[in-house]
């Protein structure tokens, strides 16, 4: 995920990952700004097919996308 430590979008998207989000790839905007050049909003992901979300979106919405199966 694309992000920063200031923006209430990334801050409610890591919260809801909760004690997860250490499993999450990280970039911080602010700390790395050339490594999110290619970022028009945060926060967003990158996909392996070349595809983005940007924006708050629910577990269940990355799971689907990512493959990855959400266990509650």
């Amino acid at each position: 995920m694309y992000g920063t430590a200031t923006c209430s979008h990334c801050i409610k998207q890591k919260a809801l990952f909760g004690e997860s989000f250490k499993y999450v790839t990280y970039v911080d905007c602010i700390v790395s700004p050339t490594m999110c050049s290619n970022v028009a909003a945060i926060p967003t992901r990158f996909f392996t097919d070349g595809t983005t979300l940007q924006g708050e979106q629910s577990l269940a919405a990355l799971a689907a996308k990512s493959g990855c199966p959400l266990v509650e």
